[in-house]
Formats: C-alpha cells, structure tokens, sequence
C-alpha cells in the first residue's frame, strides 16, 4: 500500500496563467492514485500567486481527507483562481476548461465560492 502522510507532495501543480485574459491561478491534483480527484474551482481576491497556491495545496488536499472519509473512491483536487480587474471571465473559464480536458478524466469540478453554473 502507498504511503500517504501529511507532508506527501500533491501528484500534480498546473499554474494558469494568462495576462492577456486575466487569467492568473492554479490547479492542484493532490491524489491520483485511488481514481478521479474531485474538487471545486474557487474564485477569490487573492493577494498574490502565492496565497493562491497555498490555498488551492490546502483545499486539494482537504478534499483528499474528505474522499476518504466518505469512502470515495478517489482522491483530491482544487482549482483556486484570482480575481482580477481586467479578468474577461468567459476567456478564463474557456481556458481553464481546455486545461481541465488536458487531463483526460482525472479531475472532476464542480463550482466553489465565487464561482457560478454559467461558469461551469
């Protein structure tokens, strides 16, 4: 069996960034290993990249511990975005949904703060 502590690096860490759209957060896969990762994309002021990195490396591996303790079979993800004032939203969300397809049925998302269905 794996072994899984506190401190084990999330599998995967994809910055989105894009200037010309507004585009600046990341996408964390904290587990792979035991299926789909699941987790929501969470829109927010963030100070700055790093706040948002922190805070998407908690919610993934939040989300990991929550599997679990359901009994999903599968692990945790967060997409955490930062609100910008020249953020065209719906290039964004595009964007965001291509790099999502990138990972080929590994991350299940749903909405999260600040996030809307339209969104989605």
């Amino acid at each position: 069996m794996e072994k899984y502590s506190e401190n084990s690096a999330p599998e995967r860490v994809i910055r989105l960034a894009r200037a010309d759209i507004g585009l600046d957060g990341w996408l964390v896969v904290d587990r792979l290993r035991w299926g789909c990762s699941f987790g929501g994309v969470r829109l927010m002021p963030y100070p700055s990249p790093d706040d948002a990195l922190a805070d998407a490396r908690r919610l993934a591996r939040a989300m990991t511990y929550k599997c679990a303790l359901a009994g999903v079979e599968g692990g945790g993800a967060k997409t955490v975005l930062r609100v910008l004032p020249d953020m065209d939203r719906r290039r964004v969300f595009e964007k965001l949904g291509v790099e999502i397809e990138n990972l080929r049925g590994a991350y299940s998302c749903a909405r999260d703060i600040g996030t809307t269905l339209d969104d989605m």
